[in-house]
């Protein structure tokens, strides 16, 4: 994440956002394995977030020409739905629901 200071208020959805994946721990939600810390800790501007591996968000899924099964489409809604339910329990509401934040992971394995 390039120009993490530039302005104060995206530093601040930065770092509420890496708070919240420090947090949220689901076996539907990308998992935050490390983040790298900068050489020079007093004057840096990008911030490395080391992420679980998906290969597609559901935008690409969705411009993509890959047919998808009804027994597919079913797992990604059952799977969207249970992360959901997730985060509304932990009293997060996402503001930012779009097929380009929802990450389809290489462990998914109905979607080839």
């Amino acid at each position: 994440m390039d120009g993490v200071f530039r302005h104060r208020l995206h530093a601040q959805k930065i770092l509420r956002e890496i708070v919240l994946l420090r947090k949220l721990k689901h076996q539907y939600i990308v998992d935050l394995i490390d983040i790298i810390e900068p050489s020079d800790p007093e004057n840096f501007d990008t911030i490395y977030l080391v992420l679980e591996l998906a290969e597609k968000d559901m935008r690409k899924l969705i411009q993509s020409d890959l047919y998808l099964t009804l027994e597919q489409i079913k797992v990604i809604v059952y799977k969207l739905l249970c992360c959901m339910k997730f985060i509304h329990s932990a009293k997060i509401i996402h503001r930012d629901i779009k097929p380009a934040n929802i990450l389809i992971a290489n462990s998914f394995d109905s979607v080839h």
